[in-house]
């Protein structure tokens, strides 16, 4: 009608109909990045600062087995301990080295780090020494604050576990490492060096979740389970320096029930000698023993 070809006035048609739908198709993208924006202000707000959360660092390959873990069974090799009990071996006449760990969940190998350890120097009759506690900075979310009780915002000022390295390697040398389901706590430790790029010497260690249920009947081998069987006060579970001074408690208890003594594969070896300039930090109101336990 109006002498233009239909075919152009179509091919216009589709050009401005794409036109519009590019336009729309770019306005719901700034739309939704907006909103998104405004999630996160939101978000932010509500937990108070970003800062909240301990800055994240390089992540670290840890060559860890994933699986079920190996239960800390006598003859047992680990990466760091060789565990002792009954079978072959000689016994070692040393203190106790009794060590916890608090964690952010249950695989190094998948990010999981310490978040709280403590360490106690104990004789065969349960006295305590020398005690050691810290939240250690694990440089992520501290994972499960229903299990263990920290959070993100104590951890901010705390230590990282290379800054108290080297204390724990003075409390641990020269005695034998204890700790309850100790392939666990091993795990973790073994990772915690392996960042570190250090390769420990083996030394001998005693599960006491073994010892446990070798001598103590219980509805079941949990600490605080065997203390109430045992008739010992349990404040405070879940934190490490707990969980220590009660394995400290049990210990004289089970060894006098087994009678028999421990032997080893492995004998005691030096430890490296680590900076030991770093403050701990522990949880607000904890109290400390005196050097007689």
């Amino acid at each position: 009608m109006f002498g233009i070809p239909i075919e152009i006035l179509v091919g216009v048609s589709v050009l401005a109909g794409l036109g519009l739908l590019t336009a729309l198709f770019l306005a719901e993208r700034a739309s939704s990045r907006r909103a998104a924006q405004r999630r996160r202000h939101t978000a932010s707000a509500a937990t108070g600062s970003r800062a909240a959360v301990p800055t994240p660092r390089t992540p670290v390959p840890v060559a860890e087995p994933e699986g079920p873990l190996a239960f800390a069974e006598p003859g047992l090799r680990g990466r760091l301990f060789q565990y002792g009990g009954d079978g072959p071996g000689f016994p070692v006449d040393a203190p106790y080295a009794v060590i916890h760990v608090e964690t952010t969940g249950f695989s190094p190998a998948k990010g999981d780090r310490i978040v709280e350890i403590a360490i106690a120097r104990v004789d065969s009759r349960g006295r305590i020494d020398d005690e050691y506690a810290t939240l250690v900075n694990p440089g992520r979310d501290v994972g499960p604050i229903f299990v263990h009780g920290i959070s993100n915002t104590e951890v901010l000022d705390a230590p990282t576990f290379e800054d108290i390295a080297g204390e724990l390697l003075a409390r641990v040398e020269g005695a034998v490492v204890v700790a309850h389901n100790a392939a666990f706590a091993e795990r973790f430790l073994a990772a915690e060096f392996a960042r570190m790029g250090m390769t420990l010497p083996l030394n001998p260690a005693l599960c006491s979740l073994w010892l446990a249920r070798r001598t103590l009947r219980a509805p079941n081998h949990r600490l605080d389970t065997l203390a109430r069987v045992a008739g010992l006060p349990l404040a405070d579970a879940h934190t490490a320096t707990a969980d220590v001074r009660t394995v400290a408690a049990l210990l004289p208890q089970m060894l006098a029930i087994h009678g028999q003594p421990l032997h080893y594969l492995t004998g005691l070896r030096p430890m490296p000698e680590l900076d030991r300039d770093v403050q701990p930090k522990t949880r607000f109101g904890e109290l400390r023993p005196t050097t007689d336990g």
